[in-house]
């Protein structure tokens, strides 16, 4: 008898079906077209290489499968649970001799039941299509595979959706509490970490907020699994957090009175929390945007300040219903109080956080770096190649790297614009680690490398390839940063262990004190199918004699002839170089230019121009043959030709 009445009150169940059968019906097609449509139309397309390469059902329209997943439960939800926002309706279906409990479970049921048919159609739907078409894109398995998948993560988002529902009157505020149900903790975690870096002088933000942060924003956390599987543990916790949702909005429901529909809020108790959250977050925020942009003291009170009064009376407008919120000032200000409790706990801690640096002794390598990148092991993102290091094990290095830690300590005080964020990250021998970051000015960082570069572990640590085997080397390429059209492959054994040899040899004797400029790349492919890209600089005069001897140079270095001409023009009042290159191709006429066709001259020039350099005068275009647009290196005045001196001077 009560399973009768739970699952087939047919009044119920008509009622309801009559409101979501046409977002049934919407979800369908939306499906249909991004899913079988695509695989039809693929196919219908004989020459398409993308639906060959098909693996998984995720593939066709990914981002449009997410945006689905994402949107289509919370819809569900808002519809099926739309009388409680509505106060006509709310009064005569809580008339009715039915008790909440079997409304909430039939109403949850047919939410779910009316978002399931749409994917199982869907599915049907493409299992038929390859059957009719007399192909197999997808097994089976795959086709149940997605179906599992989207029907799972649909349950999350709709359980979250139906529990926000329940906590207000108002549809619009419903949607808004379900997003901010993922995304508020991870908000507040990181903005409140943020705001941390501006108290602690030296608290590495960027080390505790890591990409593995990503795991726990459930947007992101979907659309990798739509390539890399959960694991276990994650389906557990999902399908945990799924039911606790639903329980909570089965309590809710119980205790929601009838006469909250249209308020934004359903439980008064809330009120605060909803208040004050908004409140935290907004003066985050605040203190974030100005502490980043200005990153003086009074600049960021100003945005903490400001953020928190308007967030704190517009929260209170949202939940009175009313403007004249400003008899609650009083509200304001304790909290204002709790912050600055909380503030000044936090910055009475700054002297002994910001003074400790450990003892050599108990050093067993230090990462010392411009970036927390690395120390996470985290590289360019091509899993294969092998990165440079940055971590000193060397006592001369290490004792080195913690009087820099020192005087990066001393220069807190010092302000100015154009800085280099450093990180400090020492693995102790107790087994812990101690981590700082701070923003030090651009010159003093070059200073702190350059008193490092003369070591023979910096070296081999920004050269990987002195340190590997040339043996189980399968193939070099070597190709050209100014004309993109050479390119050369080495794949003789002999050829190759004379180049590595050489470009050993380079790399030790090279001053890495000093700037760089290079006529390519050397990229070396392991048989391990493991890779090093390596820049072929212009000093390395012995590779380049090398390629000469062997009759190769000219296949991969650009000379004169490759080039049509080159325009010269000062660097002065132009930042941005590839801003001053037309929608032609060419340098604004605007600026005051000279153009060069001699051979002689270009060839001058090839060798001496830099790419990047701050303190540079000259910008030189190379306009290459088949190329539409330059490339452009720069030139020192000290080093510049006096044919371009005396042309750009007239």
């Amino acid at each position: 008898m009560v399973s009768a009445i739970l699952f087939f009150n047919q009044g119920i169940w008509r009622q309801k079906a009559k409101v979501l059968g046409w977002l049934s019906l919407l979800y369908f097609l939306l499906l249909f077209f991004i899913v079988p449509l695509q695989m039809i139309m693929g196919h219908s397309n004989n020459e398409d290489p993308f639906i060959q390469d098909l693996s998984t059902v995720f593939q066709l329209s990914s981002d449009m499968q997410l945006m689905l997943i994402l949107t289509v439960p919370v819809g569900f939800a808002v519809f099926t649970f739309r009388y409680l926002h509505v106060k006509a309706a709310a009064d005569f279906m809580h008339s009715l001799p039915v008790s909440r409990s079997t409304l909430f479970y039939q109403y949850t049921v047919c939410g779910f039941i009316s978002m399931m048919i749409p994917i199982v159609a869907t599915a049907l739907v493409m299992t038929v299509s390859q059957w009719m078409l007399g192909v197999q894109y997808f097994s089976a398995s795959e086709i149940l595979i997605w179906v599992g998948f989207t029907l799972f993560w649909n349950v999350v988002i709709y359980a979250a959706a139906v529990f926000s529902g329940m906590l207000t009157g108002m549809s619009v505020m419903q949607l808004l509490f379900t997003y901010a149900l993922f995304l508020l903790p991870i908000g507040f975690l990181m903005l409140a970490v943020y705001n941390i870096e501006f108290l602690l002088h030296g608290f590495p933000a960027d080390y505790y907020l890591n990409f593995n942060l990503e795991r726990f924003i459930i947007f992101s956390r979907i659309y990798s699994a739509m390539d890399i599987s959960l694991q276990w543990w994650e389906w557990l916790t999902y399908s945990v957090i799924s039911v606790v949702f639903l329980f909570l909005a089965l309590v809710a429901y119980k205790r929601r009175p009838t006469e909250t529909a249209t308020l934004a809020l359903a439980f008064p108790k809330l009120r605060p929390l909803f208040v004050y959250s908004c409140t935290f977050l907004a003066m985050l925020f605040g203190g974030l945007y100005f502490g980043s942009v200005q990153r003086t003291v009074p600049w960021i009170v100003f945005g903490l300040l400001t953020f928190s009064f308007l967030s704190y009376f517009i929260a209170r407008m949202i939940v009175e219903k009313t403007t004249r919120v400003f008899t609650y000032w009083k509200g304001y200000f304790l909290f204002v109080g709790a912050i600055l409790l909380v503030g000044l706990s936090i910055h009475t801690l700054d002297g002994i956080y910001e003074k400790k640096v450990p003892a050599i002794a108990t050093i067993e390598e230090v990462y010392f770096s411009d970036g927390i990148y690395g120390y996470h092991h985290i590289d360019s993102g091509n899993i294969n190649e092998i990165p440079s290091s940055d971590f000193y094990k060397d006592p001369v290095n290490v004792k080195k790297i913690t009087e820099l830690h020192q005087q990066a300590i001393n220069n807190k005080s010092q302000q100015t614009k154009h800085v280099t964020p450093i990180v400090f990250a020492y693995e102790l021998d107790n087994g812990k680690n101690l981590v700082r970051e701070y923003n030090i000015p651009n010159k003093q960082y070059e200073q702190w490398i350059n008193e490092l570069a003369s070591s023979e572990e910096f070296k081999y640590n920004q050269y990987p390839l002195l340190s590997m085997d040339d043996t189980n080397i399968e193939s070099i390429t070597l190709y050209s940063h100014t004309a993109h059209n050479k390119q050369l492959t080495l794949t003789n054994p002999k050829q190759m262990k004379q180049l590595v040899a050489l470009l050993k040899e380079e790399m030790k004797k090279e001053d890495l004190t000093k700037s760089t400029n290079s006529w390519g790349n050397i990229d070396i492919y392991f048989e391990d199918e493991k890779m090093i890209y390596t820049s072929w600089q212009k000093t390395y005069h012995s590779i380049e004699k090398w390629l000469e001897d062997e009759g190769l140079l000219e296949q991969i270095k650009v000379m004169p002839y490759d080039i049509s001409y080159v325009t010269v023009f000062e660097t002065t009042g132009n930042p941005d170089l590839y801003e001053t290159v037309d929608e032609h191709g060419q340098i604004k006429s605007s600026i005051k230019q000279i153009k060069i066709k001699d051979k002689e001259q270009i060839e001058k020039l090839l060798p001496i121009a830099h790419t990047g350099e701050e303190n540079s005068s000259y910008a030189i275009a190379y306009y290459v043959k088949n190329q539409d647009h330059p490339t452009i290196e720069q030139i020192s005045k000290e080093e510049a030709p006096s044919f371009i001196k005396e042309q750009l001077s007239k």
